[in-house]
């Protein structure tokens, strides 16, 4: 019983320190993906601050740009009005009426130009537009890139968040594997501990067993021994006590045959007596 409630005892010790052990291992892991999934979290975080200030510079630069933009063009407004204003004061100047030769080439001079503010106008209008088309495929350019680069940036991490994904169940399955391995180890210990007590159990019942047998032997071999011992001592006593009794015969007969002889010589000598007299 003692052993029985002993075997329980550890049986439970050990099963109360192997679930200690797991839920130390479990919590150990859950606060590992917790410190893990904190430091992912704070790196999305400041991955997403740090796409926002750079949205923010470039909606900033798009601004500077697109103010700079307004700015030349209100420049381009400024000198095309001023260019209309000569040539309204050269087209006045060329309805005046002239006389003469002064006339004559105050009119080509008007002329002349008119057809510079034309040829002016159509250069400045040609450069603004190749100018505005240039800005115009540029910035669709830095869009088409940016936007590439952002899808490129975007599947990369994703491809690394995968594989990050991947890695970790990777590892929680070996963690599986290898704590299915160890509870197996344990439980094939467990039995082959179990199996060493049992036959301890089975050799010490065994060798009491022995033991008894091997006292009831000696005690049947002492008890055969004793009653050996008392039976000679029994045909001893009924040796001697045959002797003394043939002894006690011969002696009587010895007795008889002296007085059988004593009788007879008184016979003889009364048989004399009577003779003689």
């Amino acid at each position: 019983k003692a052993e029985e409630e002993a075997k329980k005892k550890a049986e439970e010790e050990a099963k109360k320190k192997a679930e200690e052990e797991a839920k130390q291992k479990k919590e150990t892991e859950a606060k590992k993906k917790a410190e893990e999934a904190k430091k992912a979290e704070e790196a999305k975080k400041a991955e997403e601050a740090k796409k926002a200030e750079e949205a923010k510079k470039k909606a900033e630069e798009a601004k500077k740009a697109e103010e700079a933009k307004k700015a030349e063009e209100a420049k381009k407004a400024e000198e095309a009005k001023k260019k209309a204003e000569e040539a309204k004061k050269a087209e006045e100047a060329k309805k005046a009426p002239q006389g003469g030769k002064k006339g004559a080439a105050a009119r080509k001079k008007a002329a002349a130009e008119e057809a510079a503010r034309k040829k002016a106008e159509e250069e400045a209008k040609k450069k603004a537009e190749e100018e505005a088309k240039k800005a115009e495929e540029e910035a669709k350019k830095k869009a088409e890139e940016e936007a590439k680069k952002k899808a490129g940036e975007e599947a990369a991490k994703k491809k690394a968040e995968e594989a990050k994904k991947a890695e970790e169940a990777k590892k929680a399955e070996e963690a599986k594997k290898a704590e299915e391995v160890k509870k197996a180890e344990e439980a094939k210990k467990a039995e082959e501990a179990k199996k060493a007590e049992e036959a301890k159990k089975a050799e010490e019942v065994k060798k009491a067993e022995e033991a008894k047998k091997a006292e009831e032997a000696k005690k049947a071999e002492e008890a055969k021994k004793a009653e050996e011992a008392k039976k000679a001592e029994e045909a001893k006593k009924t040796e001697e006590a045959k002797k003394a009794e043939e002894a006690k015969k011969a002696e009587e007969a010895k007795k008889a045959e002296e007085a059988k002889k004593a009788e007879e010589a008184k016979k003889a000598e009364e048989a004399k007596k009577a003779e003689e007299a």
